[in-house]
Protein backbone atom coordinates (compact mmCIF):
# COMPACT_ATOMS: atom_id res chain seq x y z
CA UNK A 1 0.00 0.00 0.00
CA UNK A 2 2.79 2.34 1.35
CA UNK A 3 4.23 1.79 -2.28
CA UNK A 4 1.01 2.27 -4.56
CA UNK A 5 0.86 5.73 -2.55
CA UNK A 6 4.76 6.85 -2.60
CA UNK A 7 4.37 6.30 -6.46
CA UNK A 8 1.22 8.08 -6.95
CA UNK A 9 2.76 10.59 -5.01
CA UNK A 10 5.97 10.94 -7.41
CA UNK A 11 3.89 11.08 -10.25
CA UNK A 12 1.94 13.95 -9.10
CA UNK A 13 4.71 15.74 -8.36
CA UNK A 14 6.88 14.38 -11.43
CA UNK A 15 3.46 16.03 -13.22
CA UNK A 16 3.12 19.22 -11.67
CA UNK A 17 6.92 19.83 -12.05
CA UNK A 18 6.51 19.42 -15.96
CA UNK A 19 3.31 21.61 -16.12
CA UNK A 20 5.52 24.25 -14.57
CA UNK A 21 8.22 24.38 -16.98
CA UNK A 22 5.68 23.45 -19.62
CA UNK A 23 4.54 27.28 -18.82
CA UNK A 24 7.38 29.06 -17.89
CA UNK A 25 4.49 31.73 -17.56
CA UNK A 26 3.34 30.25 -14.37
CA UNK A 27 6.45 30.75 -12.89
CA UNK A 28 6.73 34.56 -14.21
CA UNK A 29 3.05 35.46 -12.70
CA UNK A 30 5.15 34.79 -9.41
CA UNK A 31 8.03 36.76 -9.96
CA UNK A 32 5.62 39.54 -11.76
CA UNK A 33 3.69 39.54 -8.00
CA UNK A 34 7.08 40.07 -6.10
CA UNK A 35 8.11 42.69 -8.33
CA UNK A 36 4.77 44.48 -8.07
CA UNK A 37 4.40 43.98 -4.24
CA UNK A 38 8.07 45.40 -3.75
CA UNK A 39 7.28 48.38 -6.27
CA UNK A 40 4.22 49.31 -3.86
CA UNK A 41 6.09 49.22 -1.24
CA UNK A 42 8.89 51.30 -2.69
CA UNK A 43 6.75 53.56 -3.60
CA UNK A 44 5.03 53.99 0.05
CA UNK A 45 8.24 54.34 1.65
CA UNK A 46 10.20 56.21 -1.39
CA UNK A 47 7.99 57.44 -3.47
CA UNK A 48 8.01 61.15 -2.39
CA UNK A 49 11.93 61.26 -3.53
CA UNK A 50 11.96 58.84 -6.35
CA UNK A 51 8.56 59.36 -8.22
CA UNK A 52 9.35 61.66 -10.86
CA UNK A 53 5.87 62.41 -11.61
CA UNK A 54 5.66 63.99 -7.92
CA UNK A 55 6.54 67.49 -7.08
CA UNK A 56 8.43 66.11 -3.90
CA UNK A 57 10.69 64.32 -6.14
CA UNK A 58 14.26 64.72 -5.58
CA UNK A 59 16.49 65.01 -8.64
CA UNK A 60 19.88 63.66 -6.78
CA UNK A 61 16.99 60.30 -6.23
CA UNK A 62 15.67 60.33 -9.46
CA UNK A 63 19.19 59.72 -10.35
CA UNK A 64 19.82 56.49 -8.74
CA UNK A 65 16.05 55.40 -9.93
CA UNK A 66 12.52 56.77 -10.41
CA UNK A 67 9.67 54.95 -10.37
CA UNK A 68 7.95 55.73 -13.16
CA UNK A 69 10.18 53.53 -15.18
CA UNK A 70 8.95 49.91 -15.55
CA UNK A 71 12.75 48.31 -15.05
CA UNK A 72 13.21 51.01 -12.29
CA UNK A 73 16.36 49.21 -10.57
CA UNK A 74 18.07 49.36 -14.07
CA UNK A 75 20.52 51.67 -13.59
CA UNK A 76 21.32 51.12 -10.25
CA UNK A 77 24.54 49.38 -9.17
CA UNK A 78 24.67 46.11 -7.45
CA UNK A 79 25.39 48.12 -4.43
CA UNK A 80 22.38 50.48 -4.58
CA UNK A 81 19.99 47.35 -4.93
CA UNK A 82 21.84 46.38 -1.86
CA UNK A 83 21.10 49.33 -0.01
CA UNK A 84 17.29 48.69 -0.27
CA UNK A 85 17.36 45.98 2.22
CA UNK A 86 19.20 48.67 5.00
CA UNK A 87 16.30 50.57 3.91
CA UNK A 88 13.64 48.30 4.26
CA UNK A 89 14.64 47.71 7.80
CA UNK A 90 11.91 50.42 9.02
CA UNK A 91 9.62 47.99 7.22
CA UNK A 92 7.50 45.19 8.99
CA UNK A 93 9.46 41.43 9.00
CA UNK A 94 7.23 40.28 6.06
CA UNK A 95 7.89 43.13 4.10
CA UNK A 96 11.73 42.88 4.58
CA UNK A 97 11.33 39.48 3.24
CA UNK A 98 9.69 40.24 0.31
CA UNK A 99 12.53 42.82 -0.42
CA UNK A 100 15.15 40.45 0.64
CA UNK A 101 13.79 38.11 -1.99
CA UNK A 102 13.65 40.88 -5.01
CA UNK A 103 17.00 42.03 -3.95
CA UNK A 104 17.93 38.41 -4.26
CA UNK A 105 16.44 37.87 -7.66
CA UNK A 106 17.57 40.91 -9.15
CA UNK A 107 21.36 40.40 -8.24
CA UNK A 108 21.24 36.56 -9.32
CA UNK A 109 18.78 37.86 -12.70
CA UNK A 110 22.60 40.32 -13.39
CA UNK A 111 24.60 38.07 -13.09
CA UNK A 112 23.37 35.23 -14.62
CA UNK A 113 22.89 37.82 -17.84
CA UNK A 114 26.62 38.59 -17.36
CA UNK A 115 28.04 35.12 -17.58
CA UNK A 116 25.91 34.33 -20.90
CA UNK A 117 27.46 37.54 -22.40
CA UNK A 118 30.41 36.72 -24.02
Amino acid sequence: MATRVGAALGFLLLLLASSVLADPGKCEGAVDKLSTSVRELVQHNCGSCHDGSLATANPAALKVFDLREREWTARMSDEQVRKLLGRAKRMSPEDQTLMSKFVERVLTHRNSEAAATP
